[in-house]
């Protein structure tokens, strides 16, 4: 698991503010960027979590809707966060994000997350 965290890294680790790892009931932080550990609350995170699941079932069944192949990521951009989303199946996946004051090459992050599924 560390070395898709480091070919994360490899974008920018100081951009770099999280990755998780997710299905229907749980999800497990696997990398939180030092000065954002105390960032989110446990309820925050939670609501979070089922926010995440459920826009995740609901593109899985876009994605078969619109007959393009498998979903292989999401991409949000936030104000100040550019986050990804890769599903492993309908319910799981990861989570990445990063600050989006860096140049994030995004269809190389893409590429990696769905190196990391495969």
């Amino acid at each position: 698991m560390g070395d898709y965290i480091e070919a994360f890294k490899a974008f920018g680790e100081n951009q770099l503010r999280m990755i998780s790892t997710h299905d229907a009931t749980r999800y497990e932080m696997q990398y939180v960027r030092e000065d954002l550990e105390d960032a989110f609350s446990t309820d925050e995170l939670n609501e979070a979590h089922l926010n995440l699941v459920a826009n995740q079932v609901s593109s899985t069944s876009f994605s078969q809707a619109v007959d393009h192949g498998d979903l292989k990521a999401q991409q949000f951009f936030f104000e100040d966060v550019l986050a990804f989303i890769f599903p492993a199946s309908r319910y799981d996946g990861v989570l990445v994000s990063y600050d989006r004051d860096g140049s994030i090459p995004v269809s190389d992050v893409v590429e990696t997350g769905v190196d990391v599924l495969d």
